[in-house]
């Protein structure tokens, strides 16, 4: 049984204030609420609809006791974020950092559908789960600890707001509100009439652009007309808005094809590679200019890409495809692992497909049980199916499966009108 959250002291909100999201929540209040109050990390005025949740996971994977899983330190040294978390964080990071090695659970009262906006006009075929189901990406703030959702595109919603998952409270807030206009027609333009991005297909190409500070979202399938956009989007978190950044550079992805873009972070550049069906570029945020990396044609299926730090490596996997780029010599070397590319992640529509730095594996998502691709044998690993989603969404899962550090866990937003799935790979805290 979990204990209930203990009072940060002032020292210790001072040492997790870089990782949570808001102050640690009333554990009076399990409601969904509205609040007009500004967060004081995300400086983003929350008039925005938020949930919130008692922290308790469903299924029987999350565990009371802390154990080894506090992470108390015997060397004497600091306890790190994480262990802190462990120890004195809000009820759902205690919970997820409790949960055994290779487990799944999901966080009750999480369905996004709960901060959707009812506006009559926006709805188009699918309503607000078209956020998600269509198409729709993510990327994770690593700065917040949430997890970054937007989407929905061509018939199916045009509703533009932007929402986040609050990793450490289990909280959704719908973080922009959606652009006004009756008319169909104004949605197949990008931007819109007052200046923000056109609902679109997001695919995977949103990146978080860690050392700005800021999301980075191009190309997809507008709403209405489907017609693709090659519009370059920032979202500045601190301010709540979005700017057309216009950068230069001779081409952009989607110079072919605007749809079917998938994208990663490479932290030791501060760039964002992203991948069409013709080429691999690279946006560098402080020049704000797109280039080519190489020229490459492949399928035009939809996949998800992820970067591996420490090879430099850039995976571009689904549709039947295992895609390898080596980025500091700018070559395809997708033959040497030939060896990794007959598996159901492979052959899936966009796959979730994240990096585990404890394991030095990607660890993929399409249904049932989560697969790891070892990158040093090349072979891949199926964890358990017991408690996982059965299925994938048919358009594919794209950036809503992210690795996030802090928890040493995996995110699956699943679907906009269920719970959030979270999965364990490893127990506790990361080394």
């Amino acid at each position: 049984m979990l204990r209930p959250p203990l009072l940060f002291s002032s020292l210790l909100w001072t040492t997790v204030s870089s990782f949570a999201c808001s102050a640690p929540p009333d554990p009076e209040e399990n409601s969904t609420t509205s609040t007009s109050s500004t967060n004081s990390s995300t400086g983003v005025d929350s008039t925005s609809t938020s949930t919130s949740t008692s922290g308790v996971l469903t299924g029987e994977t999350a565990s009371g006791s802390s154990g080894s899983t506090s992470g108390g330190t015997t060397t004497g040294e600091p306890p790190s974020d994480c262990e802190i978390l462990a120890q004195e964080g809000p009820p759902v990071a205690q919970s997820i950092l409790a949960m055994e090695a290779d487990t799944w659970t999901q966080i009750p009262d999480t369905r996004m559908t709960d901060v959707c906006p009812e506006d009559p006009d926006i709805q188009g075929v699918l309503g607000c789960v078209g956020v998600v189901s269509a198409w729709g990406g993510a990327a994770l703030d690593t700065r917040r600890n949430r997890l970054l959702v937007w989407g929905g595109g061509h018939a199916d919603y045009s509703g533009n707001e932007l929402y986040a998952f609050d990793l450490l409270e289990g909280t959704w807030a719908r973080l922009t509100d959606p652009s006004p206009g009756p008319s169909s027609q104004m949605y197949s333009v990008d931007p819109l009439p007052d200046g923000t991005p056109v609902s679109r297909h997001t695919y995977d190409g949103l990146v978080y652009l860690d050392a700005e500070d800021w999301l980075l979202a191009h190309g997809g399938s507008m709403a209405t007309s489907g017609a693709g956009t090659r519009v370059t989007w920032k979202f500045d978190p601190l301010a709540g808005t979005w700017l057309n950044l216009q950068p230069g550079g001779t081409i952009a992805p989607g110079e072919g094809q605007a749809v079917n873009l998938s994208s990663a972070y490479d932290p030791k550049t501060g760039t964002a590679l992203m991948r069409d069906p013709y080429a691999v570029y690279v946006y560098t945020p402080r020049e704000n200019q797109w280039t080519v990396l190489l020229d490459e044609a492949h399928t035009w299926s939809a996949q998800t890409s992820v970067f591996e730090p420490t090879r430099r490596l850039f995976f571009s996997i689904g549709g039947g495809e295992l895609r390898v780029l080596d980025v500091d010599a700018a070559m395809d070397v997708s033959d040497a692992w030939a060896a990794a590319d007959s598996n159901a992640i492979v052959a899936a529509e966009a796959p979730g497909v994240a990096y585990d730095p404890v394991g030095d594996m990607l660890v993929a998502w399409s249904g049932g049980p989560a697969r790891s691709l070892d990158l040093s044998t090349q072979t891949w690993e199926e964890g358990s199916a017991q408690g996982a989603p059965a299925s994938a969404q048919p358009a594919g899962t794209f950036g809503r499966w992210r690795y996030v550090p802090i928890l040493n866990a995996f995110v699956l937003v699943r679907a906009a009108d269920e719970d959030v799935w979270i999965y364990k790979r490893t127990a506790g805290c990361a080394p």
